[in-house]
């Protein structure tokens, strides 16, 4: 604080007479204060914890408190708070001591005129002081905040590597457990069997779906949608999902914007909010789930009145696998996945709480006033059945013998490359090409590079990308304003064989 602005004082003096003297001789300097005399430690103390000073001035020998006790208990309370010792002469010895002990200065009664230009200069340096300690502190916070985001960005890529990797170990697994299935008379006690593979392979494949989508590397079929539609729909279903000793109230803005997200995943993490949400309040309470318009950004918020969290809880909420339910309680990829669909769609999820005053997750989305587009009605899946000449591009040699079989067995004519160099080979040989299903990640030539070389003699070649994680820097650009045909592994032969034909029959 400056001078100029009417600094707070504590004057340690016995004598009122004395502190008005002080005063004077600091309004005569131009510096206007506020003031609160003390004689006794206690005084003191409840100055320093309810007066706020800026700067104490301490008289050396008061009775019950001079001043190199009084200088302890301010260093003690308000290490940084200015100390300034106005005293007549009591040894240049104790001078230097109490200077040496953390005093700012020392002003002889005698050379009062000393006293506002001394008191001046140690409310700037205790202003520069505090600035520069607010400026470190900000940069300490702004660094933690970029290591905490490299880190959840690294974490992010690991998944998304791992997830890659599992989805085609996962889709040669539950794709000829299928064939197993399909094989099996109906009365085999194999299929038992066979169908727990299957379930098992399932439920890694939602696993290895929730770390895409905290790695932000998972498919999103991104529509502009009316955020409030998504909330409404989804509030049918909470009371199932939390229980009905918790209450729920929505608080849904009317002069909402549009926004661009995945419907399906947006519910997902409503549904993952409330989970958690549900877990904060073990013996029931409130769930408050508001929407607003904030300028270009609308704004969702989920509070609760649970139990809370603590910092350090706070500061590694949405990492995978973190969770502070008991073992076997919890995957702890609800909210990973949350913040990775929030972050793959271009807005931010954050949290405030604190011990015992529940949680408030705040996600923002950009607004658009595009026009809102129409849900897929999902419609009947067409004939799986084909006859026509499949070009598969898969470098893992277990999947791509799973692909020859099953599509195979439906009736299509299927040429098997390895690699970029052997598909390009493959379609100079081959008298009819009529699809190609092709790896979007492959180590000579990534999918979409191969796809743009095949169709420099086959303009007409239909293309289905496969791939265990979505990069969409990866995919080549819409034609005609339409995306390419895409599936993530892990799919089923079922799925498979209904996404080629869908591809096969579309318009060129």
């Amino acid at each position: 604080m400056s001078a100029a602005s009417a600094p707070r004082l504590i004057l340690i003096e016995d004598s009122e007479d004395d502190a008005a003297l002080v005063m004077r001789e600091l309004a005569g300097g131009g510096i206007a204060a506020e003031y609160r005399r003390v004689a006794t430690p206690a005084q003191l103390e409840s100055a320093l914890r309810d007066f706020r000073p800026d700067a104490v001035l301490s008289d050396y020998r008061v009775p019950g408190l001079d001043a190199p006790e009084a200088l302890a208990l301010v260093r003690a309370l308000r290490p940084d708070l200015p100390f300034l010792c106005v005293s007549g002469t009591v040894g240049e010895e104790k001078i230097i001591e109490l200077l040496r002990a953390g005093a700012t200065d020392y002003v002889l009664k005698d050379r009062p005129a000393r006293l506002p230009t001394s008191l001046r200069r140690a409310l700037e340096q205790a202003r520069e002081r505090a600035e520069r300690l607010r400026a470190q502190e900000e940069l300490r916070a702004s660094r933690e905040q970029l290591l905490q985001a490299q880190k959840m960005e690294a974490v992010g890529r690991l998944a998304g590597g791992v997830a890659h990797d599992f989805n085609n170990i996962l889709t040669t697994i539950s794709g000829y457990a299928e064939l197993l299935n399909a094989a099996l008379p109906p009365d085999s006690p194999q299929r038992e069997d066979v169908k727990e593979i299957i379930a098992a392979s399932t439920r890694a494949a939602q696993l290895t779906r929730q770390l895409l989508a905290f790695g932000r590397r998972q498919v999103l079929e991104m529509r502009v949608l009316d955020l409030n539609e998504i909330v409404r729909g989804v509030s049918r279903m909470l009371t199932r999902v939390i229980g009905e000793d918790v209450s729920i109230e929505l608080a849904l803005a009317s002069d909402l914007r549009r926004v661009r997200v995945d419907s399906g995943q947006m519910e997902t993490v409503l549904m993952n909010l409330a989970v958690n949400a549900r877990d904060a309040m073990p013996k029931g309470g409130h769930l408050r789930v508001a929407t607003r318009l904030d300028g270009d950004f609308v704004e969702l918020t989920f509070a609760d009145d649970g139990i809370g969290m603590s910092a350090e809880v706070r500061a590694r909420l949405f990492e995978p696998f973190f969770t502070t339910k008991e073992k076997g309680k919890g995957t702890g990829l609800g909210l990973s996945t949350a913040y990775g669909v929030v972050r793959q769609s271009g807005g931010t999820i954050d949290v405030e709480s604190s011990p015992g005053a529940g949680a408030t997750f705040r996600i923002r989305l950009p607004a658009t006033d595009e026009e809102a587009d129409s849900v897929p009605s999902g419609a009947p899946s067409p004939s799986a059945d084909g006859r026509e000449t499949v070009l598969v591009v898969e470098d893992e040699a277990p999947l791509r013998q799973l692909l020859l079989r099953a599509l195979g067995e439906l009736g299509y004519r299927v040429i098997a490359a390895a690699g970029a160099q052997e598909a390009l080979a493959s379609s100079a040989g081959a008298t009819a090409l009529d699809a190609a299903v092709v790896d979007v990640i492959m180590p000579e030539l990534d999918g979409p590079s191969l796809v743009a070389r095949l169709r420099k003699s086959r303009p007409e070649l239909k293309v289905l990308f496969i791939s265990g994680y979505a990069d969409q820097a990866r995919l080549p650009a819409p034609e005609s304003g339409k995306s390419y045909p895409f599936l993530a592994k892990p799919f089923s032969t079922a799925t498979l064989a209904a996404k080629l034909r869908e591809t096969l029959d579309s318009k060129p």
